[in-house]
């Protein structure tokens, strides 16, 4: 499963960004401006390659949703169960 090494790349990434990210003086539109172009690239780099599978897709989604919620300032304890 070759997604696995994109999620790794593109946390990198993530993690390099974390600098702009924490910035108080960048916009929030910039920031998600950033991470749309840098960050979401490196992860879907080769895509057409893969095999589409559910747990690809779950995979996928879920780190980008950790990376929004972080970027957003949105933590575990904030959050809204599905059953709420």
């Amino acid at each position: 499963m070759r997604c696995v090494g994109e999620v790794g790349k593109a946390r990198m990434a993530f993690v390099l960004f974390s600098p702009l990210r924490r910035s108080k003086e960048i916009s929030l539109r910039t920031k998600l401006g950033i991470f749309n172009t840098n960050v979401k690239s490196v992860l879907m780099y080769g895509a057409e390659t893969w095999i589409v599978m559910k747990k690809i897709s779950d995979k996928i989604q879920a780190f980008t949703n950790c990376c929004l919620g972080n970027i957003l300032g949105v933590r575990l304890l904030n959050t809204i169960s599905s059953e709420d």
